[in-house]
């Protein structure tokens, strides 16, 4: 939605393509207030993670390690897979 109400605020001539600000902002604010998911299965479905008690915790300490890294990371406490996974274990 977001790509492309700028495409066509960018492409659009005359004063409507100001209305191309409105599903733009929309976009905006549902990305910003939206819930990540609380389960993981990477596409070969080798890593799965689940929220344990607010900390994301991944099945497995190596395997999958983009999906997990990318995971593990947008909580914005970049923490190892490896140390994650440790997590689970205490």
């Amino acid at each position: 939605m977001l790509p492309a109400s700028v495409l066509i605020g960018i492409l659009w001539r005359g004063r409507m393509r100001i209305l191309a600000v409105i599903p733009a902002f929309a976009a905006l604010v549902l990305w910003i207030y939206f819930r990540r998911p609380d389960v993981l299965i990477s596409g070969n479905g080798h890593l799965i993670g689940v929220v344990v008690q607010g900390a994301r915790v991944p099945n497995v300490a190596k395997g999958s390690g983009f999906v997990a890294r990318s995971w593990l990371e947008n909580d914005g406490r970049p923490i190892s897979q490896r140390a994650a996974h440790g997590d689970m274990q205490s």
